[in-house]
């Protein structure tokens, strides 16, 4: 009875010991994979924001600073967002990097800077969207004279 009871104990005081460490193992992981969503989402956001330097009438302002940033997320894009991203964003920028776009070449140009930003959207949440280019209207909003 004593015999059984000890081994009762021993199996109890290695499952404890076993279920914690198992318990630890996956928070680790859970807690790397939350890390890795917030990084990618972090990048997406990052790129779609700093986007605005490769639209003429948004550029005005577009300094060294803001394309350094770019750069930096396109860097960050490339470790951590899917295939389907950075294909649509290699794609938008080598278009973007032709000199003197054509008509015909802004169109495309025009198309992967959608495509990119649904492939984004799909990427931050959002897999099965049915929006495409003919949703996506390219906003120019001007500053109201304030005049008095």
């Amino acid at each position: 009875m004593e015999t059984n009871y000890l081994t009762y104990v021993i199996v109890c005081f290695f499952g404890a010991i076993i279920g914690y460490y198992l318990k630890y193992l996956l928070e680790i992981r859970y807690s790397r994979r939350i890390d890795a969503i917030n990084r990618k989402r972090q990048a997406c956001e990052e790129i779609i924001d700093l986007l605005d330097i490769f639209i003429a009438q948004r550029n005005i302002e577009a300094s060294r600073e803001k394309f350094d940033r770019f750069y930096k997320a396109y860097s960050l894009l490339w470790l951590w967002a899917s295939d389907s991203v950075i294909k649509k964003a290699s794609e938008f920028l080598n278009m973007m990097g032709q000199p003197n776009l054509s008509e015909q070449n802004q169109l495309k140009a025009r198309s992967a800077f959608i495509q990119l930003k649904i492939e984004l959207r799909k990427e931050l949440g959002h897999p099965k969207t049915a929006l495409t280019e003919k949703d996506y209207s390219l906003v120019n909003l001007k500053e109201p004279n304030r005049s008095k």
